[in-house]
């Protein structure tokens, strides 16, 4: 996952141990006598159950799954896991495994994600030059049903779209950001940004910065999912927009853009990064002292270990300040 562009297609848009990604209407929901190890090595016996549900298979986005399914899920008689629950109406995007003539969620706690029975077609091409077609098709069918999910009318909650993002990040073709600008809800706004850094578009880290000028909960709730996507930024025409971010109040988010600032600033940045000894946060004034010990080699003001710096701050912002104030005009 880098912001830096999507990268490589891996060898398949998922983990290796999918068999099967289908979009289907749960039909029905029975008890199994099937022993609870058959879906998960982590189900306890005597507390967990399981159960099938027969699935009408609307769109097949991976592998031969088709027609009606039957999918094992685990239902818990003493919570004390979240387990992937499923239930007649319901209609969801699988990844799955095969357990004989059944099907098994490859990861039976991950949270359901919602789809749609009528999928739109997204007027989007992905770039086929020297991919194999069958991936093409794989990774295609995948970005467009979880495209339509997170820009569905009207949204999905939150937690799908949280879902449907993380699975989004990484698969070819690159997002356009304009498609999330004119969206009324926040909370798809958030998650089409997300999507669009991801893909390389360092624009969306401006969109990132208007949706958490004050941010609501489900704005919020986006945090986990963009720190390791701005944190891998390294990119010197980012530098502006991740200074401008770290005007938000998230410490999370500011520890990350100051991670990126550190990895993509250049010696011409030295100001700036001069003037971030002065914010708020210790993880963005170590990171901006980190920078400006990278992008100053020949600057004898340091650049510590973290504990080295916890120790004597004020000493290193010191030495950076004179530094920065005695220095020729010309640099």
């Amino acid at each position: 996952m880098s912001a830096a562009g999507a990268g490589p297609v891996p060898d398949r848009p998922m983990s290796p141990d999918v068999e099967a990604v289908v979009a289907g209407t749960v039909l029905d929901v029975r008890e199994s006598q099937l022993p609870v190890s058959v879906v998960s090595p982590d189900a306890a016996l005597g507390q967990d159950t399981v159960r099938v549900a027969e699935v009408q298979v609307l769109r097949t986005l991976f592998g031969t799954a088709s027609g009606t399914i039957s999918v094992l899920f685990l239902a818990g008689r003493v919570p004390h896991q979240p387990w992937l629950a499923l239930l007649p109406g319901d209609t969801v995007l699988l990844f799955l495994r095969s357990a004989g003539d059944d099907w098994v969620p490859v990861d039976p706690a991950a949270p359901v994600i919602a789809t749609r029975v009528d999928l739109p077609p997204v007027p989007e091409e992905i770039d086929t030059e020297e991919i194999d077609t069958e991936e093409i098709d794989t990774a295609a069918a995948l970005r467009r049903e979880l495209d339509n999910i997170v820009l569905s009318v009207p949204p999905a909650p939150i937690q799908t779209l949280l879902i449907a993002v993380v699975n989004r990040i990484g698969l070819p073709d690159a997002a356009d950001r304009t498609r999330g600008t004119g969206l009324a809800d926040a909370g798809q706004r958030t998650a089409w940004a997300t999507i669009s850094l991801a893909d390389g578009d360092l624009l969306a880290l401006d969109d990132i910065a208007a949706e958490f000028a004050a941010p609501g909960p489900v704005v919020a709730a986006f945090v986990p999912v963009l720190v390791p996507v701005i944190a891998q930024i390294a990119d010197p025409l980012a530098v502006p927009p991740l200074l401008r971010l770290l005007a938000i109040d998230s410490i999370e988010l500011c520890r990350a853009a100051a991670e990126a600032i550190r990895a993509s600033a250049g010696s011409s940045d030295t100001g700036a990064l001069i003037g971030l000894l002065d914010h708020d946060n210790v993880d963005v004034r170590y990171q901006a002292v980190l920078a400006l010990a990278t992008a100053n080699p020949d600057v004898e003001a340091g650049g510590p270990a973290l504990w080295r710096y916890r120790q004597d701050e004020d000493d290193y912002l010191r030495r950076w300040r004179d530094w920065w104030a005695e220095r020729p005009p010309d640099g």
